[in-house]
């Protein structure tokens, strides 16, 4: 037994050993790791703080590639689908996995559209793309070890610039029995269940104290739109860059007045029974939401300049204009001085858009949450005419 004891003792010290062994082996080789990163980040910046711009020539660029084999030679040059140099380019790399530090370079392209001509570790980037006239792109790159990463990009002239027309034809008279308002019925938590604006020929109790137009309440409608505006570039290596411009303001405001609006700022806000005792028909557990819009002064056509490129116009929404006792009810609960709109939450198939619109050159209720869509082109130099009619009366 003694014996046994013994045994079993040796073979526990002897385990004990072998992974006080291994820990120190492991520990060992972290060190060398963080040291090695350590190093490599420190000459980064030395190659970053130091290095001139190369002239171009391939001697130059080869010398940049052996001071480091941990770096890899970046030159990115942009110009248009037509060869034209872009200057003004603001770029960013930055690494996607987070090592002991994480890599991030910046650069703006310079009269001959070239960025860079710097090293960095290799690895994936998040390659980042801003000009000023609205211009953005975000891909993903690698940079190989040891192979050199000079590229030239595809991206959109900013001097290509066109326009957007909105031209108003549109009636009120065919939405007169609408009910306006969006009801929100709480049914838990921040969850909304949101019941559509009945159909002429539906009723539904709930919504009954809400304004109908001509009896008080609401008086101008509109047609609310959002857009969005992009270039996809095919590129030298064969992928393709996803190029987006950003719009001015939050989107466009048709009336039947005429008019046309940019809607420059927008939020939204809700009221109960209890803030307004006009919303009888509300339950306890419903509230109402009003749209909150800042625009700018109403035009007719209104124009909107744009960059070249594909246009998408989404119509989000229909929405009405509270006369002066409803906006003075609902001012006493917003911040924000009127007046306010309602929106009138309808169907994409809703027999209401049949009566109010007219738009045979857009897609009608095939994207959720939107009530049409409309895809145009816009070529360098021309204005698009985007017109919202409604169906002349019979």
């Amino acid at each position: 037994m003694t014996r046994f004891n013994t045994f079993l003792l040796v073979l526990v010290l002897a385990v004990c050993g072998l992974l006080v062994w291994q820990v120190t082996r492991i520990r060992r080789d972290l060190q060398q790791t963080v040291d090695s990163q350590q190093q490599l980040f420190e000459d980064i910046l030395k190659s970053n703080d130091l290095l001139e711009p190369a002239a171009g020539t391939s001697s130059q660029k080869s010398t940049a590639d052996e001071n480091s084999a941990e770096l890899t030679y970046v030159r990115l040059k942009l110009e248009s689908a037509a060869g034209k140099a872009l200057p003004g380019y603001n770029i960013e790399l930055a690494s996607v996995a987070s090592v002991s530090q994480k890599v991030q370079s910046s650069d703006q392209t310079d009269d001959r559209g070239v960025a860079f001509e710097r090293r960095l570790p290799y690895g994936e980037y998040w390659l980042r793309f801003k000009e000023d006239s609205g211009w953005r792109c975000t891909e993903k790159i690698l940079l190989e070890f040891g192979k050199p990463f000079e590229q030239t990009i595809i991206a959109p002239d900013p001097q290509d610039r066109g326009q957007i027309e909105f031209v108003s034809e549109l009636r009120s008279e065919p939405l007169r029995e609408l009910h306006w308002g969006e009801i929100q019925e709480r049914v838990g938590g921040n969850s909304y269940a949101v019941p559509y604006t009945p159909e002429p020929e539906d009723e539904l109790e709930e919504f009954a104290s809400l304004p109908v137009l001509g009896d008080g309440g609401v008086q101008t409608v509109g047609c609310s739109l959002s857009m969005s505006l992009k270039q996809d570039l095919k590129q030298p290596n064969g992928e393709t860059y996803h190029w987006r411009w950003s719009l001015p303001g939050r989107g466009v405001l048709v009336t039947d007045n005429g008019l046309a609006y940019q809607i420059e700022e927008s939020s939204s806000s809700t009221v109960d029974q209890d803030d307004v005792a006009r919303l009888e028909s509300l339950e306890d557990d419903q509230d109402l939401r009003f749209i909150v819009m800042e625009l700018s002064e109403g035009e007719s056509p209104l124009q909107v300049p744009a960059a070249a490129g594909e246009l998408t116009i989404e119509l989000s929404s229909i929405v009405a204009r509270t006369d002066s006792e409803w906006t003075d009810l609902l001012a006493e609960h917003c911040d924000e001085p009127g007046p306010y709109w309602l929106q009138g939450n309808v169907q994409q198939q809703s027999v209401w858009l049949d009566r109010f619109l007219d738009l045979p050159e857009w897609t009608i209720g095939e994207k959720f949450g939107r009530v049409a869509v409309r895809n145009v082109t816009i070529e360098s130099g021309q204005t698009v005419k985007i017109s919202l009619r409604s169906p002349q009366p019979q």
